[in-house]
């Protein structure tokens, strides 16, 4: 619970309390835009499901639904999470929320904390940090934070916490593979060849029919998004969207991906307000670990990218052709994901960006045993989150070293499915029989009140 020096120091609006037999979920709406929720006590799905019913009145009816706030989840006295009650968590925490900056999860025990942490990636709502703090001090003072942070300074946070894995990307298997298999299309740039998948259900359409935008992804996670004629502001919003459901369709939504704008065959209605736009998107939680690269040869719109670049950020790249655009990301993909050897590049730019991306690299390599233990504890817990989540694919492990410990996790994990699945066999067969003995007893009691009638019809004869 609360200490009473937090009570002291923030000021309460709310209170409310939700009780059943087992279970207690006490809210707390504050001032200062943030809402609190302490767990106590063993949950039932039921519990569960009106705790959220709970929480989603008080956003509203608080205005939080309007305005950007935050949640601390007090985990002091709740215990282990039934597996159907994960699956109802991450069902609504899933739920787009754009004005929730953060869950702040706290007092976990070391049980709770392995549970959480590893099912953070199997979350699908991307805008959302979802993070474990120690103390409900550390949450609120974290939050507060973000709350009066610039976007900006927000980036730097985010990246942060990324790079020391605090913030968990997704482990989840890509589909790029699968759904390239179904066709099997080439792209020729630089002659030379390149799988891709062409979003043709995705092509956005303004509503003036003068502005479309195709999205292509190339070898997995290069995204080419091509514009096309006169481009309002009121539209930058809605190809981010599409852009999202592309990137979910792929299992991509909070993965590394490297991303090109193409401006070649397009005019603004209103230059530095669209760009300004795109670039309040690109400093979202989720856009912090992408690449993103402009093309265009409109002077004005480089010079402006150029001065946007927020020093320190590096978010950014600029060019004037697709083949070029396309190289420097295949090249920093390669330097990134792999064990290439590295080549400095000439323009500053590149080079700032590839010095960001060595430090998350060094990062990364100072706190291996930390992403080795995560990339284990992923693995094990789709046994507790794998409901709609695709497993780790074993053979595309780029970390040779846990092989055998993932081979042998995978043993126990096959094991576990062919008992979860013999399980449901022996209840569906136990539910048909016990459907069946329901019947007879039926019919055994309309015979006994056939016979009794019977009786009660011979008495009154005699």
């Amino acid at each position: 619970m609360l200490s009473e020096k937090l009570l002291q120091k923030f000021e309460i609006i709310h209170t409310e309390e939700y009780k059943s037999e087992t279970y207690k979920i006490f809210y707390a709406v504050f001032k200062e835009r943030f809402l609190y929720i302490n767990f106590k006590g063993f949950s039932t799905n039921n519990d569960l499901i009106k705790g959220f019913e709970i929480r989603n009145r008080l956003i509203t009816q608080f205005g939080f639904n309007e305005k950007e706030y935050f949640e601390i989840w007090d985990y002091i006295h709740s215990p282990k999470t039934s597996r159907d009650g994960r699956f109802i968590i991450n069902e609504n925490l899933s739920k787009e929320n754009p004005n929730l900056l953060a869950i702040l999860f706290t007092n976990c025990s070391l049980q709770q904390e392995v549970m959480l942490h590893s099912g953070f990636s199997f979350i699908k709502n991307n805008k959302t940090i979802n993070t474990i703090l120690k103390t409900n001090e550390e949450g609120i003072e974290f939050g507060l934070n973000l709350l009066k942070s610039t976007k900006e300074q927000r980036a730097l946070i985010i990246n942060a916490l990324i790079s020391s894995g605090d913030i968990v990307r997704n482990y989840v298997k890509s589909n790029f593979n699968d759904l390239w298999n179904k066709n099997k299309e080439i792209i020729n740039i630089a002659s030379l060849e390149y799988k891709v998948l062409r979003f043709q259900n995705n092509i956005y359409f303004s509503d003036s029919n003068l502005f479309y935008v195709n999205f292509d992804v190339i070898e997995e996670n290069i995204l080419k998004i091509d514009f096309s004629g006169i481009v309002k502001n009121s539209d930058i919003d809605t190809i981010f969207k599409y852009k999202s459901d592309i990137l979910k369709e792929l299992g991509l939504n909070k993965s590394t991906i490297y991303q090109i704008f193409d401006f070649t065959n397009v005019k603004f209605q209103s230059k530095s307000k669209i760009i300004n736009n795109i670039i309040s998107h690109l400093l979202e939680p989720i856009e912090i670990n992408n690449i993103s690269i402009f093309v265009s040869k409109s002077l004005f719109i480089n010079q402006y990218l150029r001065i946007k670049n927020k020093k320190g950020l590096n978010k950014w790249m600029r060019t004037t052709n697709f083949e070029n655009a396309f190289h420097k990301a295949y090249i920093i993909k390669e330097l990134f994901e792999s064990e290439t050897k590295i080549s400095i590049p000439k323009q500053k730019k590149e080079k700032d960006i590839l010095i960001n991306l060595l430090q998350s690299k060094l990062n990364k390599l100072g706190n291996q045993h930390k992403f080795d233990i995560e990339q284990i504890i992923k693995f094990i817990s789709q046994i507790a989150w794998d409901k709609q989540s695709k497993p780790i694919s074993i053979d595309n492990n780029k970390n040779p070293r846990l092989n055998n410990i993932f081979y042998a996790i995978k043993l126990v994990l096959e094991d576990n499915n062919d008992n979860i699945n013999k399980l449901k066999g022996n209840i569906s067969d136990l539910e048909t029989q016990n459907s069946i003995l329901a019947q007879r007893i039926k019919e055994l009691e309309h015979e006994k009140v056939q016979k009794t009638k019977n009786v009660n019809i011979n008495f009154e004869l005699n």
